[in-house]
């Protein structure tokens, strides 16, 4: 194919998106667009706005693309209608929820991550379900994936030669171009661009329900044949001479042997979705053997894994993550016991099962996410009952008193049970044991430093000594659960002097954003010595702040004269 007939291709397809998806295409279009306006003006979206938009036309785009690519294969039109209809009340009905929401939650995180979820999968799954073989799932699956894959070269071939162009012409000119233009260019790539390409690729018409097996050079390629399934038995080989120390030590497996059981598990299940038309071949092949004894392989390692996965419950107790993944241990036990007996013959129903049962245990009122939370709940309940505690909830004094008087062990596990609670969930956990606003963490254990937090504990204060003179708001990101020693990132905005304290971009650790109003403490003294505290309000306001380790900083910028020293304290 020529370059102009691959070009004219495209743009027809391009085109054809417009028609096939409006409303996915318009929702990311939106998006953009929002993206784009909070570069240019800031602060217009907090982080709620983030979330909900987000939602609706991120979340959106693909949950018009799963409906509109259901519709198409669907004969029955008052079906498709109808659910679309529900499908489309019921997100905005999640949207308004978002937008009024008061504080966040791993359970409502979860809930959805857990939708997120399913919406992806029915795109793939939702038309597929009532066809007699997967071999049309099949073939739309890979297409897809080799749509992301043309999509993704295209949209970061374009970008970063967008960006270069504008580098250069920056350089050579010596025209200053904002940086707001680069992340313009990234947002329109990866929001609009990216999306509408792949959309584009997507199969449509006669190629959506092939049922054809693909030629047998298509079966296996070189990658899978001389890369994948060679360095996935040579994993597997590592795994179970594991086992065998082990056994041969009589010891307890590491606790992180799960992850590595996930991992070989995840490669096995591509492994039987790529290789799924040798399996339903008539003729024998190396592929349709593989597809036999891989899930015989894997169940040693699922039953180590559940050993890890016991022990780690047992030694540390629950948590949301254990959880989650206790059950995707068991799901992984029916998902190879399937395999093994349908002969991998109906693959669809993998994916489904596994998003069937994400929603179930997420969204229902009584899920995962909640059993943890109540459990942790009356562990430190029962705790609070044992030593005899009656007036509730404690306040800063008594709980201190309490967990002073506790050992060693129960010490550290109530403490970190009522710090998970407060991270995960929110004050309101464990509101009925201990006042809100007691501060959990002792700062003394921790950094050797004791330091009275302030009250109430959605506020916070910064000591400051000021070099010059310095007016402007200061932009501040919390430092969640970092260790002692950790650096902090600083950075003061050139054009108004705000000055933004941030964790390290490598650390994947959120950022929550508070105001702060200088509020000298005596305008008298000098203004090389003038201290001053500064009162940070949440935005929104109502956003609890779990933890913020002690930090000690210097900030300085010529620009504005400004030298700041001191010790950064949030609670």
């Amino acid at each position: 194919m020529s370059l102009k007939s691959f070009a004219q291709s495209a743009m027809v397809k391009v085109g054809a998106v417009f028609k096939r998806f409006p409303v996915s295409v318009i929702c990311c279009a939106i998006f953009t667009l929002l993206c784009i306006a909070e570069v240019h003006y800031d602060h217009i979206l907090n982080l709620r706005d983030y979330l909900w938009t987000f939602w609706l036309f991120g979340i959106g785009a693909v949950l018009s693309l799963a409906l509109d690519n259901w519709r198409e294969s669907c004969e029955n039109k008052k079906l498709t209608t109808g659910v679309s209809i529900g499908a489309y009340l019921i997100h905005i009905i999640i949207t308004i929820i978002l937008y009024n929401l008061k504080s966040t939650s791993i359970t409502s995180a979860l809930a959805l991550v857990s939708i997120a979820t399913a919406i992806v999968l029915a795109l793939y799954c939702l038309p597929y379900l009532k066809k007699k073989n997967d071999m049309p799932f099949w073939h739309f699956s890979f297409q897809s994936g080799i749509a992301v894959g043309i999509a993704l070269t295209f949209t970061a071939t374009l970008c970063g030669g967008l960006e270069f162009i504008l580098f250069a012409f920056n350089e050579l000119f010596r025209i200053h171009l904002s940086d707001k233009l680069f992340v313009d260019i990234f947002f329109l790539n990866a929001f609009f661009v990216f999306p509408v390409l792949f959309m584009a690729y997507i199969p449509t018409g006669a190629d959506k329900c092939l049922e054809t097996l693909p030629p047998g050079k298509k079966i296996g390629d070189k990658l899978v044949h001389y890369v994948i399934i060679p360095l996935l038995f040579v994993y597997l080989f590592v795994l179970y001479l594991y086992i065998i120390s082990i056994v041969v030590h009589w010891e307890l497996p590491n606790g992180k042997i799960s992850w590595l059981v996930s991992a070989a598990m995840a490669v096995v299940l591509l492994l039987v979705f790529r290789l799924y038309p040798a399996g339903v071949s008539e003729e024998s092949s190396f592929e349709k053997k593989l597809l036999k004894i891989l899930p015989f392989l894997m169940l040693p390692l699922l039953i180590l894994m559940s050993v890890g996965i016991v022990r780690r419950i047992s030694d540390y107790g629950w948590t949301v993550l254990r959880a989650y993944l206790l059950l995707f241990n068991l799901w992984c036990y029916a998902v190879c016991f399937y395999v093994i007996k349908t002969r991998a013959h109906r693959i669809i129903w993998i994916p489904v099962s596994f998003g069937l049962l994400f929603l179930v245990v997420s969204v229902l009122p009584i899920n995962l996410s909640y059993g943890v939370e109540r459990w942790m709940h009356h562990q430190v309940a029962s705790v609070v009952e044992n030593a005899g505690i009656t007036k509730l909830p404690m306040n800063e004094d008594e709980y201190n008193n309490w967990r002073n008087s506790l050992d060693e062990n129960d010490r550290e596990n109530t403490s970190s049970r009522l710090i998970y609670m407060q991270k995960m969930y929110n004050r309101s956990s464990y509101a009925d044991l201990v006042e809100p606003d007691v501060n959990l963490w002792f700062w003394d254990d921790k950094a050797g430093v004791d330091v009275s937090m302030p009250n109430p504990f959605d506020e916070a204060y910064l000591r400051m000594n000021y070099k010059g003179v310095y007016t402007g708001a200061i932009q501040c990101s919390s430092m969640m659960n970092l260790a002692y020693d950790d650096m902090v990132d600083v950075t003061v905005n050139q054009k108004t002097g705000a000055i933004s304290f941030g964790t390290p971009s490598d650390r994947g650790i959120p950022s929550y954003h508070f105001t702060i109003e200088r509020k000298l403490i005596d305008d008298n003294q000098s203004e090389d010595n003038q201290a001053a505290f500064v009162k940070v309000s949440t935005e929104p306001a109502d956003l609890y702040i779990n933890m913020l380790s002690l930090r000690y900083f210097n900030i300085s910028t010529q620009r504005h004269e400004l030298s700041i020293s001191g010790v950064l304290c949030i609670h």
